[in-house]
C-alpha cells in the first residue's frame, strides 16, 4: 500500500486530512449548534470527509491482509452493535454515524507508516489547538479579564446544572453561570477539560514524554496541568513510576512515595475543609474509581435495578427514556446501554488489538493499559481520534524502538 507523495513533502495530503479530521472528531466548538458559523464548520468537516474518501480511493494501492481484514470486520461487529443497539434499528442510524465508521475503517487499513504519521501530526495540531486556551487561562490567573462571550450548551444535562461555555478566540471554557471563577480549568477548543487532559495525558505517553525532541509536547503538559483533569494526573503519575522501575530509580522512587504519603496525611488533616473535600478528596475515593462519582443518585438507583433485570446480559440501549436524563460518564453507562454481553466485545476488542499491534514491546503496552484505564471515566471510544491514540501510538512507539535498537548497532 503506497501513497503519493511530492518529493520534498514529508507528509501526505491524505495524513494531513485524517489527522485533521481526529481533531474534528473531537467535536470542537465551532461545530456545536449554539456557535454562530457552526454551519460553515460542518461543512468544511464534509468537504474534509469526502476528501479523504477520494485520496484514499485514488492514492492507495490496497492490499489487506488477513490479519487487518479480520480487524475490521471484528471492529464493524463491535460498532455497528453498539449503535444499533443506542438507535434499536440499523435503518435508523444517522448518515454521520455511518461517516465516522467509514472514517475509523480506512485509518486501520493504513499502514504502520502512515498511521505513525497521522498520529505525530495529530498531536501537533492538538497542541495548537490549546494554545489560545493555555494564554486566556493564564490572563485569568494573573487578573486580566479579557472580553467574552457566551455559547450556551447543546446538552440538555449541562443545561439544566446551569453550566454554559464561557467563549474566547480560539477556545471555550465551561463554567456554571452562576458561579464563574477566577482560575479556568482548561478545555481548550473542546467541551471539557476532562477530554483534554486525559487525551493530553495519552499523547504524552504516546510519545513516550520525550519533551526534548518533541517541543509540542511541552505545549500539551502545559495544557494538561492547567485542565486539572485527574485522569491527567493519573496517566502522568503512573508513567513516571513506570519509568523510574525501568530506570531502576529507587532513590527517586522512594522520594515520590514519601511525597505521595506526606501529600496524603495533609488531605487527611483538612479532611473537613470543604473547598479541600470537594476539589481533591472527594475526587479520590474508592467511589471515584467505581465511578458513583461520575454518576448521580438517579442512575446509581437505575444501575441497581439492571443488575437484577433481565436485560443485564445484553443491555437496555435506548428504550429506557429516563435513562437520556441522567448525569452519568463512567464504564457502567456502557454496561446499562449494551449489557455485560455487548461490554466484554467491546473491551475485548481493544485488548486484543492493542497487544496484537504492540507485540512484545513493553512501552507500547504501557500505552494500551493506561489507554484502558482512562477507559473505566471515559468509555465512548469509538472515535476516530482515540483510534489514531492507540493504534498510531502504538506504531509510533515501536518504530522508535527500532530506530534506537539499529542506532546502538550501528555505534
Amino acid at each position: 500500500m503506497k501513497i503519493k507523495t511530492w518529493k520534498k513533502q514529508k507528509y501526505s495530503y491524505l495524513e494531513w486530512c485524517v489527522a485533521i479530521e481526529g481533531i474534528l472528531s473531537m467535536n470542537p466548538y465551532f461545530l456545536w449548534d449554539g456557535y454562530t458559523c457552526n454551519y460553515l464548520f460542518d461543512a468544511i468537516k464534509k468537504v474534509l470527509e469526502l476528501s479523504i474518501i477520494l485520496l484514499f480511493v485514488c492514492e492507495m494501492r490496497v492490499t489487506v491482509s488477513k490479519r487487518k481484514y479480520f480487524m475490521v470486520v471484528s471492529f464493524a461487529v463491535v460498532y455497528f452493535y453498539y449503535m444499533m443497539n443506542t438507535y434499536n434499528h440499523v435503518f435508523s442510524l444517522k448518515p454521520g454515524i455511518i461517516i465516522k465508521f467509514i472514517m475509523i475503517i480506512l485509518f486501520l487499513l493504513l499502514p504502520e507508516k502512515e498511521r505513525r504519521n497521522i498520529f505525530e501530526l495529530y498531536t501537533r495540531l492538538f497542541a495548537l489547538s490549546l494554545i489560545p486556551a493555555i494564554c486566556f487561562s493564564v490572563l485569568s490567573i494573573i487578573g486580566f479579564d479579557v472580553p467574552y462571550d457566551v455559547i450556551a450548551s447543546s446538552q440538555e444535562i449541562k443545561v439544566n446544572q446551569n453550566f454554559e461555555y464561557i467563549h474566547y478566540p480560539g477556545s471555550v471554557f465551561c463554567e456554571n453561570r452562576y458561579s464563574i471563577s477566577r482560575f479556568k480549568r482548561l478545555c481548550g477548543i473542546y467541551d471539557e477539560h476532562g477530554m483534554a487532559g486525559t487525551v493530553a495525558g495519552l499523547l504524552l505517553a504516546g510519545n513516550q514524554f520525550k519533551l526534548k525532541k518533541h517541543k509540542e509536547l511541552v505545549i500539551i503538559l502545559v495544557g494538561g496541568i492547567l485542565s486539572v483533569s485527574l485522569a491527567f494526573f493519573v496517566i502522568v503519575g503512573l508513567y513516571y513510576v513506570y519509568v523510574l522501575l525501568k530506570n531502576r530509580k529507587k532513590k527517586r522512587l522512594i522520594t515520590l512515595i514519601s511525597l505521595i504519603l506526606i501529600c496524603a496525611g495533609v488531605l487527611f488533616l483538612l479532611r473537613n475543609n470543604e473547598v479541600v473535600n470537594r476539589l481533591v478528596i472527594s475526587r479520590l475515593r474508592i467511589t471515584y474509581l467505581m465511578s458513583n462519582k461520575r454518576a448521580d443518585s438517579t442512575f446509581i438507583a437505575l444501575f441497581s435495578d439492571f443488575l437484577r433485570s433481565d436485560n443485564i446480559l445484553w443491555g437496555y440501549g435506548n428504550n429506557n427514556p429516563i435513562f437520556n436524563t441522567v448525569d452519568a460518564a463512567s464504564y457502567k453507562v456502557l454496561i446499562y446501554d449494551i449489557g455485560f454481553v455487548g461490554f466484554f466485545i467491546y473491551v475485548l476488542w481493544f485488548l486484543y488489538w492493542g497487544v496484537r499491534n504492540a507485540g512484545k514491546n513493553i512501552e507500547a503496552l504501557i500505552l494500551l493499559v493506561l489507554f484502558m484505564l482512562s477507559f473505566l471515566q471515559r468509555p465512548w471510544i469509538l472515535y476516530l481520534y482515540f483510534m489514531i491514540i492507540l493504534f498510531g501510538g502504538i506504531d509510533k512507539i515501536r518504530q522508535e524502538y527500532c530506530s534506537d535498537i539499529a542506532r546502538k548497532s550501528e555505534g
